[in-house]
């Protein structure tokens, strides 16, 4: 019997209202009669609840019927990943036909994925003379160095232009940045294309060129996707911004999700004020989520996270939130405390753990090493998804999947039982040797998990696209909730989106976080004076860039869902090898926040209930 639309649509509200578990300002956003809203909330707050709610609700509620489908973008390639995971999750919970009906409704990518699915279709349509598909990609910033290494040298106005629109990329000058693309484009198809290649930034800028010349195009893309969501949505940069106003028609709607407070891109272009801009430019109604789910009340890291928050914005902090410090004489006092602090939790019984560094470094590299000394086993997830060896790593794979498959074009789960099997065994044993080879294996196991939890109804060929799409898209780290490692190493901005039970935050001294920053704060010449380390002397006279570092420690912080603990050092190695006397990062000191040694947090019992 063919479900009604009524019934579609009270079916598909009953099952979102018990998802929200009562929570009333959850179900406004996601029900909400305007077509264009901004939701903005901090971590805990549902706001992933509401997005993937809000998707299933506009396609029952018929506001976008197939074969339209509802775009939803985001900044970077992770995030992407967990919201095709997210809706995935959201819509198989759905009544069975519903979720059937959904599965193809949705088009969850990266800004980056659908400006190349564009390129990818109507490259002639922008005179290129070969496809994208045939270019090599390059890094914004190593471009024109790479032309240079090909022979081919940019004449000084080329130059500059290619200065220009990295520059007002990075500053969120959209208005600048429209005025000097169309010059940047111009230099891409007369200069890198000829030679092979094609700026990351490339993909976007030609595909703004392709919407702005092509009205035609425009429409039908605005008519296809009537929807346009956007997730994590203060990631945003101009460029995207631009992208973004391109798609969304006078008809369409528009729906962003964010935290200004998490706006950790800056430095590569995040734009400032963003959901001020497109409540105005886009016409969006701001909406904000009013409960927290993540953290009970008197949770030392709720309130580590909003005193963070307050401060960030400019309020008085309520209490006195205490923050759990260890400072070493030097980085290896510092590693060995965090690992002998590892041990002791992994010996209670204390759940998953993190150790959340802002970058790969001395640091990390030193606990990692104490982690070996003392064999305790760890997922090593620092690092990069755009790496060679991963690229090269997920190239392996997919051709022991097609050999396995046999031109069959499909996978029982005991076949995907026994290439991951064989793939693992190469990894650690064999003569395919990788510098994260551990924890490749690490994550194959985590998909093994996935396949037989979330796969298990899929036939063989169905499954066999599935797993050849992970490795052809190089997203097999979105698996890693599936992890079996109680303890995990990686940066914090690869965390966004993911949680353990505790969470350590290392490296929390000067010159190292806030980066960049120390020379030119107003309190150079003194904090090294301070037995606490630095402090903040006027909260109004902040050095730029220190927001956005508060910003990545609040996303450090709320990583956690029951203990967080910090540390610093008075001594670290700088880039060129030598030693440099250091003290705890003003971060470790913000106004309103106490700094309390691990040995005392942990005698009143806050910081070891598991």
């Amino acid at each position: 019997m063919v479900m009604s639309q009524a019934d579609l649509r009270d079916s598909v509200r009953a099952a979102i209202e018990v998802r929200c578990g009562g929570d009333t300002s959850q179900c406004s956003a996601i029900f909400a009669p305007s077509k264009r809203v901004f939701v903005e909330a901090p971590a805990g707050y549902g706001k992933t609840t509401v997005m993937t709610g809000r998707a299933c609700w506009l396609l029952a509620s018929g506001e976008v019927q197939p074969p339209k489908r509802i775009l939803s973008l985001t900044f970077s390639v992770a995030a992407a990943r967990r919201m095709r995971t997210d809706l995935s999750a959201t819509m198989s919970a759905l009544p069975g036909p519903v979720a059937k009906r959904f599965e193809d409704s949705v088009m969850a990518t990266n800004f980056h994925g659908f400006a190349w699915a564009l390129l990818r279709r109507y490259w002639r349509s922008l005179s290129l003379p070969v496809n994208v598909d045939e270019l090599s990609m390059v890094d914004d910033n190593g471009a024109v160095n790479e032309l240079v290494l090909r022979g081919v040298r940019l004449t000084w106005n080329e130059k500059n232009a290619v200065d220009d629109f990295l520059r007002f990329m990075r500053n969120g000058q959209d208005m600048d940045l429209r005025r000097v693309m169309f010059s940047f484009n111009r230099i891409i198809r007369d200069r890198f294309v000829p030679n092979g290649l094609l700026p990351y930034s490339g993909m976007i800028s030609l595909a703004i060129e392709l919407l702005s010349h092509f009205p035609k195009l425009r429409s039908y893309l605005s008519a296809a996707y009537p929807v346009v969501l956007v997730d994590e949505a203060q990631d945003t940069n101009a460029l995207c911004y631009i992208f973004l106003n391109g798609l969304v028609s006078d008809k369409s709607g528009n729906c962003m999700f964010g935290d200004p407070i998490q706006r950790v891109y800056g430095f590569i272009g995040a734009m400032e004020g963003l959901k001020a801009k497109a409540t105005t430019d886009l016409c969006l109604s701001p909406l904000e989520l009013e409960h927290n789910h993540r953290f009970s009340g008197g949770s030392i890291v709720g309130e580590l996270g909003a005193a963070i928050r307050s401060h960030m914005k400019g309020a008085i902090v309520s209490g006195t939130p205490r923050l759990p410090i260890f400072v070493g004489a030097a980085q290896q006092d510092e590693a060995t405390a965090i690992v002998s602090k590892v041990a002791a939790l992994i010996q209670v019984g204390g759940g998953k753990i993190a150790i959340l560094v802002r970058k790969r470094g001395a640091l990390a590299d030193l606990i990692m090493n104490e982690l070996v000394k003392e064999e305790m086993p760890y997922f090593n997830g620092l690092f990069s998804d755009t790496a060679p060896e991963f690229i090269e790593f997920n190239a392996f794979t997919l051709s022991r999947i097609t050999d396995a498959a046999s031109g069959e074009k499909g996978v029982s789960l005991s076949a995907a039982d026994k290439i991951i099997d064989s793939v693992s065994d190469e990894l650690l044993t064999g003569s395919r040797r990788f510098e994260y080879g551990r924890s490749y294996a690490m994550l194959l196991g985590a998909l093994r998990k996935h396949l037989k939890t979330d796969c298990v109804a899929m036939d063989p060929s169905e499954r066999f696209d599935y797993i050849v799409s992970i490795f052809s898209e190089g997203s097999l780290r979105r698996f890693s909730d599936y992890l079996d490692a109680d303890i995990s190493i990686m940066t914090i901005h690869s965390a966004k989106g993911l949680e353990w039970d505790t969470v350590f935050i290392p490296g929390v001294t000067r010159f190292d976080w806030p980066g960049g920053i120390c020379s030119r704060c107003e309190n150079a010449g003194i904090c090294l004076r301070s037995a606490r380390g630095c402090q903040i002397a006027d909260a109004k006279k902040m050095p730029d860039g220190l927001i956005e570092e508060m910003g990545l420690l609040y996303v450090g912080v709320t990583r956690a869902r029951k203990a967080v603990y910090v540390s610093a050092s008075m001594q670290r190695r700088t880039n060129n090898g030598n030693y440099q006397v250091a003290c705890p990062s003003c971060l470790t000191s913000l106004p309103g926040i106490e700094p309390v040694s691990w040995t005392v947090m942990d005698g009143e019992g806050l910081l070891l209930t598991v």
